[in-house]
C-alpha cells in the first residue's frame, strides 16, 4: 500500500506544531536556497514564518518547503538484474536536493522489535528511526523510498528534517550531480556478522 503521510495509529499521533524559526532570506538575494538558515537546521520554513513566501499575492520564492508541497524531483522503481527492485532518478538532480520522503507506520521502538522477532532471517524490513521512542515501519505500507538499495559508497543519504514540529525522514541527493537514470542508494547503516 502507498503512503503519501505517514500513518500514525493507537496512541500515536501527529505532533503539535511548534514554533518555527523565521529566517532570513530576502527576496533580493532570490528567496530561500541552499544557504537557508531553517534549511542548515534540516528544517523546513513554514507559512507565515518566511519572509520570501507571500501566499496572499500567489508568490513563492521559498524552495525550502518541498517535503510540504511534496515537490520532489521524478523517480521510479526499477527491477534490476541481479538485486531485485531498485529506485532511480528520473531526471538530473543537483547536489544536496531532497529526492523522496520515506514513508511508513509510526510505531513505538517495541513494536518494531516485536515486528523483528517474527520475521525470518531472509525477510526485507524497512524501519526507520523518527524520534521518542518512535519508528516508521514502511514494510507493510510505505513510499517508493523503500526500494531505494544499500550502498557502501552511496549517492544519496537518510536525513531527519522538522516539518512544521514533525520529525520526518527523507532522501537526500549527495555532494555530486544524479544524472537522469542514476540509481539511488544510500547507506542502511548496519553491519552483518560473518
Amino acid at each position: 500500500r502507498t503512503l503519501k503521510a505517514n500513518l500514525y495509529r493507537g496512541p500515536y499521533s501527529r505532533p503539535e506544531v511548534e514554533d518555527v524559526p523565521q529566517c532570513q532570506c530576502t527576496l533580493e538575494e532570490g528567496g530561500c536556497g541552499q544557504e537557508c538558515y531553517n534549511r542548515s537546521l534540516l528544517m523546513e520554513c513554514a507559512p507565515g514564518k518566511c519572509p520570501t513566501l507571500d501566499l496572499s499575492q500567489g508568490q513563492v520564492y521559498c524552495r525550502n518547503m518541498c517535503i510540504q508541497s511534496r515537490t520532489f524531483p521524478s523517480v521510479e522503481v526499477f527491477k534490476t538484474a541481479d538485486k531485485g527492485w531498485a529506485l532511480r532518478v528520473g531526471q538530473d538532480v543537483g547536489p544536496n536536493e531532497v529526492l523522496v520522503e520515506y514513508l511508513g507506520e509510526v510505531i513505538s521502538t517495541g513494536e518494531c522489535l516485536a515486528r523483528m522477532a517474527r520475521y525470518g532471517s531472509h525477510d526485507d524490513f524497512y524501519f526507520a528511526g523518527l524520534s521518542r521512542g518512535l519508528m516508521l515501519d514502511a514494510k507493510p505500507m510505505g513510499s517508493v523510498a523503500r526500494f531505494a538499495n544499500h550502498c557502501c559508497r552511496p549517492n544519496s543519504r537518510m536525513q531527519k528534517w522538522t516539518v512544521r514540529g514533525e520529525v520526518r525522514i527523507v532522501l537526500v541527493s549527495g555532494d555530486e550531480m544524479l544524472p537522469k537514470g542514476t540509481e539511488i542508494t544510500y547507506n542502511y547503516g548496519y553491519s552483518e556478522d560473518g
